[in-house]
């Protein structure tokens, strides 16, 4: 499929640099000239890492930084050690800087919760003191009522959904398709396809790359192709997307580091 991906995603619900062949996994991308990109807690970034990782071509990467204390961090990142990260990515942008490297870009992700919602602008400051390049703010995704309770932000511009204490209604909830299933897929461990990131449990898994001889017998089969004329007809009949206002965007919204401005 190389020569027709521009762009890829080295993750989906876990942490890359748990695989002991993810840089390699990135080199092969990289020889088809494929941007490619991940999203890490940020825990391995030892200088031996830091380097493999700088040769490998990776262009970008997320690192999970969701708390400026260690009890705001552990609240959501539970047994990580905050610490630990900041000196990871302090390390891996010093020694970018000294190998006048350009990438991989850095981009600190903030979830923005109840209990964390107030170190927003103590997070701008620490990603500009760490090096990073990029500092992308996030809200949550909340299941339930007592999930909503627990950890929805007061500031309504934070949130992903309207919700009164009782109710919890999904903001731009009327949309009536959504594109990523036309121009993406994902491709879990066992080579289970689905059609976003958002089906996290492989709940709609379309087929198996391992039982096919072409990528386009799971792409164009009829399974696939019901799922899209659902979506484009039946919206909210898909429990998945009715928990979904992203489109193809995924952060918003986003603050570039030096300016105070907001742009969704």
């Amino acid at each position: 499929m190389g020569d027709d991906v521009f762009f890829l995603l080295l993750y989906h619900q876990g942490e890359p640099y748990l695989n002991p062949h993810f840089l390699e996994f990135v080199k092969l991308a990289k020889a088809k000239n494929i941007y490619c990109t991940t999203s890490t807690n940020g825990h391995y970034f030892d200088e031996e890492t830091v380097n493999a990782t700088i040769d490998s071509g990776l262009d970008s990467m997320i690192v999970s930084l969701d708390g400026v204390t260690q009890e705001s961090y552990e609240r959501y990142r539970v047994n990580g050690k905050l610490d630990k990260v900041l000196e990871g990515v302090r390390r891996f942008a010093e020694i970018k800087k000294r190998r006048k490297s350009k990438t991989p870009l850095i981009a600190l992700q903030f979830l923005v919760m109840k209990h964390n919602e107030g170190e927003l602008p103590a997070i701008r400051k620490l990603a500009r003191e760490l090096g990073a390049d990029r500092l992308l703010i996030k809200n949550i995704e909340v299941h339930s009522v007592q999930e909503a309770r627990e950890w929805l932000p007061a500031d309504e511009k934070f949130r992903r959904y309207r919700f009164d204490g009782e109710k919890l209604i999904v903001k731009n909830s009327d949309k009536k398709s959504c594109p990523r299933p036309w121009f993406s897929t994902l491709i879990n461990w066992d080579g289970g396809l689905v059609p976003c990131c958002f089906d996290k449990n492989g709940d709609f898994e379309m087929g198996n790359i391992n039982a096919i001889e072409h990528f386009e017998s799971v792409w164009l089969n009829e399974k696939f192709r019901e799922f899209r004329r659902r979506l484009n007809t039946d919206r909210k009949s898909i429990e998945m997307c009715r928990n979904c206002n992203q489109g193809l965007g995924s952060f918003i919204p986003e603050f570039k580091l030096g300016k105070k401005k907001a742009r969704k």
